[in-house]
Parts: C-alpha cells; structure tokens; sequence
C-alpha cells in the first residue's frame, strides 16, 4: 500500500509537469502566431505578447525561487530570469516609441542582457552539483571585468562606431553594419556559453559509464545556431524567428522544461 501510494503521488507530480510544460508551450505558440498578425491595432499586440512572455518569465522565476536549493544556482537562475524580462520590457518599450535616440539606446542596453545571461550561465554550470553552500572561486569574478568593458564599447557606439557603423550618416537600428566590435561581443557571448554547455555535458555524464544525458542540451545547441544564422542575416531565419531577445528567453524556458522531464 505504501509503495502504491508512492506510485501515484509520483505519477500525479509527472502528470502536473506534463500540463504546466504543454500551457508553457502553447503560450509561447500563441505569442509566436502574434507576431505574424497583421492588423491596424499592432501595438497592443506588441504589448499582449510582451505580456506573455513576462508572465512566463516572472512563474519561472518565482519556481525557481521555491525549487531550488542551491545557493549560487538559485541565486544566478533568478538574476537570468531577471535579466531575460529586462531585456523584453526595453524591447517593448523601443517599438512603442518612435524611433530616434531614444530607441537606438534602448537597442544598446539589449547588450546588458545578451551579455550577461551567458557569463551568469557559465555560473551556474559552475555551480550545479555543488554543496548548498558553495562558492564559485575567487578568480571567476575577473569574468565581470570583459563583459562589462563589451558593454561600454556598445553603450558608447555613437561616439567611435566601433560596433555598429551607420553608412548613411543617419544612425538608426534600421540601416547600420556590423564592425569588429560587434564581432569582438558575439565571440564572448560565444566562449561564455559554449564554457557552459561543455561543463553541463561532463556533468550530465551517468556514474559509472560513457553515457550522457544530452536531452537538456538540445535547446542550447539549437539556439547557438541560430544566432549564427542570426548574425549571418540569413533570410528565412530573420523572417520566422527574427526576434533575438525571445529566440534566447524561449531558449531558456525550453531547456528548462527539458530538465523536468
């Protein structure tokens, strides 16, 4: 009776996460059809959608919170989370606005959250695993240091054009190239998360043998593609998932609802 009762308390917690990942996933779905309406009352379909993904965000945050142990992982988890409704409140409010100085800045700051979620995910695999009370060593906190200058070389874009260049002589979102900042960014964007996929694979290794648990990596694979393609301006990618800050975020939530089941 006991291991029956065992059973079904384990069957309902599947069956629990089995829902809450299937309206997790149809939100997203809904806020992706969204984006390909074309009707007079656009912005408050920019909003609505924002809406969704903040909510998706803010649950995930607050789950996190109560499921997670771990010091420096919940810790990191919530900062990410944080970072990712961010990084979606300044896009909101970029094409709310018309377009000038204010909304190019805006475009700036996405450079907060680009570049600290993957150094933030480099902590956090650091962390998995860990005892509850762990800190990450002394020397990682150097990592700051980079990151933070990439950010100054783009928030001061206007002044050397060093990561974006504006050919017309307008400097605007819509018409600009890629400079070797720009390249200098991606490529640590880069080196943060692949450091971090590489530290989750060896610890998704079962003990004792050569197996890996590769289901949890899937997203993070998937979305290191599509920047690439991204940043290639690659036409079909552009036009079914031109949005970079909700590729990531969604990126983020998928990969977690991997790790539950």
């Amino acid at each position: 009776m006991l291991c029956e009762g065992r059973v079904k308390r384990v069957t309902k917690i599947r069956k629990n996460d089995i829902l809450v990942g299937t309206g997790v996933l149809l939100l997203i779905f809904l806020a992706m059809l969204i984006r390909y309406v074309n009707v007079s009352n656009y912005l408050f379909l920019i909003i609505l959608r924002s809406l969704i993904y903040i909510g998706l965000f803010s649950a995930w945050c607050l789950s996190i919170r109560k499921r997670i142990i771990q010091t420096q992982v919940r810790h990191y988890l919530t900062v990410i989370s944080a970072l990712m409704i961010v990084w979606l409140l300044f896009r909101t409010v970029k094409f709310c606005i018309s377009r000038g100085d204010v909304a190019r800045h805006l475009w700036y700051l996405y450079y907060i959250p680009m570049l600290f979620i993957p150094l933030f995910s480099l902590f956090v695999a650091n962390s998995l695993g860990k005892p509850e009370n762990f800190k990450l060593p002394g020397w990682m906190r150097f990592l700051y240091i980079p990151t933070a200058l990439l950010f100054l070389l783009v928030i001061t874009n206007d002044l050397h054009q060093f990561v974006f260049s504006f050919p017309s002589g307008v400097f605007s979102d819509e018409n600009y190239v890629y400079e070797l900042g720009y390249y200098l960014v991606i490529a640590w964007e880069f080196i943060c998360a692949a450091c971090a996929i590489c530290i989750i694979l060896a610890k998704c290794r079962i003990p004792y043998s050569k197996t890996y648990l590769c289901l949890p990596l899937v997203p993070f694979i998937i979305l290191l593609l599509y920047c690439f393609a991204y940043v290639k301006k690659i036409y079909w990618v552009r036009m079914l998932a031109g949005d970079l800050a909700l590729a990531v975020s969604n990126s983020k939530l998928i990969a977690e609802l991997s790790d539950e089941q």
